[in-house]
């Protein structure tokens, strides 16, 4: 996708801009992080495909992101965010303010997910949220909590669909993950015990479609074992690029448009997974990368438009 947005690369994001189109403005330039900014840019590319469809008697300004403008026209002002957390948490896991019990049951024990929004109070404020996962909404649309329930009609399912699918299968090689070192233990002793192949510190498009397409086999398991959202973030975007990816099981996986191009493991068996696939390669390939995956990508590009429209104009 080409927008005024291509050739500000990296620094796009340490300022505060503004662009006008088709009489709409969008004020973007404060991400969450360097772990979502792709994400972001993304969602700011795919925000300016939507104002540009619409007529000018539907122009409004759309702020994206937590900063506080003044803005001095008569136009409908949405403010839009990303939400890139977990609500998918065991209880007894890290960053929970506010213990609200789902209905989501954990895996072979006797107990509930717990529905965690981090500053929950920030994004009631919003007109709209961005959620990166189906699994999160589905969390939150079912507990019993009436504010948790108001709050995620609020939040659309905008798949990360950063990069121009490329399933090609040309010189690819090698098995990796792509986790921070020492922000999990967990996943530490995964690579320890494994001596998988880590890749660490790479955010941005360039470097991370040349893995991708140079890759063969990515491995995502959990970063702790109480926070259980499937993190679609890291996982479309290899997966689009051709990567094969075995991922940890995950709560209502089912849900997931992808799911089946996707080889589950417990965490348990991630070795032997891994193992199984490294030796028939081309076998798991031919039955992943399948039409109806092709297909699949396709429709989340248009399902993204048709939901950013609605939290645009909010209907």
């Amino acid at each position: 996708m080409t927008t005024e947005l291509t050739g500000f690369g990296e620094n796009i994001l340490e300022m505060l801009r503004k662009i006008e189109t088709n009489k709409s403005n969008l004020y973007f330039g404060k991400s969450q992080g360097i772990h979502t900014d792709e994400y972001y840019f993304y969602c700011c590319e795919l925000i300016l495909q939507c104002l540009k469809e619409r007529k000018d008697s539907e122009a409004v300004n759309v702020i994206f992101g937590p900063q506080q403008i003044n803005i001095e026209n008569n136009l409908r002002t949405v403010r839009l965010d990303i939400q890139p957390e977990h609500t998918l948490v065991k209880k007894g896991g890290r960053s929970v303010t506010e213990k609200i019990e789902g209905n989501i049951p954990v895996t072979n024990r006797d107990e509930k997910y717990l529905v965690r929004i981090c500053n929950f109070d920030y994004y009631k404020s919003l007109d709209g949220v961005i959620e990166y996962s189906i699994p999160n909404i589905i969390n939150m649309q079912t507990c019993d909590s009436t504010k948790i329930c108001e709050y995620a009609n609020k939040c659309k399912y905008i798949a990360p669909s950063l990069y121009n699918d490329n399933l090609e299968n040309k010189n690819r090689k090698g098995t990796f993950t792509l986790f921070s070192l020492g922000a999990s233990p967990r996943r530490d002793e995964f690579l320890k015990t494994t001596g998988v192949e880590n890749i660490s510190g790479v955010f941005f498009a360039k470097d991370l479609i040349n893995i991708y397409r140079s890759k063969a086999i990515m491995i995502n398991i959990h970063q702790t074992n109480h926070h259980h959202t499937f993190e679609e973030l890291r996982v479309l975007p290899a997966l689009s690029q051709g990567v094969v990816v075995v991922a940890e099981d995950s709560p209502l996986k089912e849900h997931i448009p992808y799911s089946d191009s996707i080889i589950w493991s417990s965490f348990k068996n991630v070795k032997d997974v891994v193992r199984d696939v490294e030796n028939n390669y081309e076998k798991y390939r031919k039955k992943l990368f399948s039409t109806k995956f092709v297909d699949t990508l396709q429709q989340l590009r248009r399902d993204n438009v048709v939901n950013m429209k609605e939290l645009i104009w909010q209907r």
